[in-house]
């Protein structure tokens, strides 16, 4: 150690400094195992309920108001109903809340139908525990849907047909325009996923094409696969663009594909270079990488 001391040249009291901050060191660096050895066990208290039981008090905190979500009647007598076109009022009977037969209501004046009894376990309103409740006393009665949609819904434009396929049910969605229940009434697209849908597609400036509905945080590449074929752009469909050579550092980073840091090298580029002429300018930004302008070109203005 002296040999240390006398080869770096250190004085005495730094010599004491030294070996303090080594002791200080080696005591944080133990401070774990002492722990270890002092530390006691806590013993963790558990005890085994039975699932009917969980169910049972489930129920009962729902009738006493506690827990609505569990307040579902499943010993309610049911008659043999027709799910399509029932009042409010009706639902209430089948043990749904109003709210619930409101969201029902409000797919059927957008023209929806039920056609078979999957379609009513396709309503996100409705849990796995009511529909299977429902199942057995679902009747639906197809030659009177196609009887009674003119009249029913006297403003669209239904075309009465004698044998439908499931590609004939299917509703396409307009890609730039659908609002929150024309996505919910997808598979698999609830009230969560439309939010997220409209605010990217705001945050965009609007929908180049269809694949960029899968890029919505959230969405399972399964479920854009099947819902793909009922999503089309329509001709003429214009995005918001950005004008490249007056936008500030901020206005760039809210676009969802810009970062900040990308933002920050254009808008450094363009002081240093001035403005871009064309999309072949922004290759002089070396960390713009071509998939990148690949995908921001539609939304760029010059």
């Amino acid at each position: 150690m002296k040999k240390f001391f006398r080869y770096f040249e250190l004085s005495l009291a730094e010599q004491r400094g030294f070996i303090l901050l080594g002791l200080v060191i080696l005591c944080a660096l133990s401070i774990p195992y002492i722990y270890n050895i002092f530390r006691q066990e806590e013993e963790i208290q558990y005890e085994l309920v039975p699932l009917t039981n969980m169910e049972n008090n489930s129920v009962k905190e729902g009738k006493e108001g506690k827990s609505e979500r569990h307040a579902y009647n499943h010993t309610l007598p049911i008659r043999n109903f027709d799910p399509n076109n029932l009042s409010i009022e009706e639902w209430n009977k089948l043990g749904l809340s109003s709210k619930q037969a409101q969201v029902i209501k409000n797919y059927e004046a957008k023209g929806g139908k039920f056609l078979t009894k999957e379609d009513l376990a396709k309503m996100y309103t409705i849990s796995k525990a009511q529909y299977d409740c429902l199942e057995p006393y679902i009747r639906i009665d197809k030659s009177r849907l196609t009887e009674k949609a003119p009249s029913v819904f006297p403003d669209s434009k239904w075309v009465k047909v004698e044998k439908e396929t499931k590609e004939d049910r299917k509703k396409l969605v307009d890609i730039m325009n659908a609002d929150s229940a024309d996505w919910v009434a997808l598979r698999g697209i609830g009230p969560v996923f439309a939010r997220r849908i409209l605010n990217y597609r705001k945050a965009l400036g609007g929908f180049n094409k269809v694949e960029q509905v899968a890029e919505v945080y959230g969405i399972p590449p399964e479920t854009f696969d099947e819902i793909k074929g009922q999503l089309y752009l329509p001709p003429g469909a214009v995005v918001k663009k950005l004008e490249v050579n007056r936008c500030t550092v901020e206005e760039l980073a809210k676009h969802p594909y810009i970062s900040k840091k990308q933002a920050l090298w254009i808008f450094n580029y363009r002081a240093q270079h001035g403005p871009y002429k064309d999309l072949e300018s922004l290759t002089g930004v070396e960390m713009l990488n071509q998939d990148f302008l690949r995908k921001i070109e539609p939304y760029l203005e010059f």
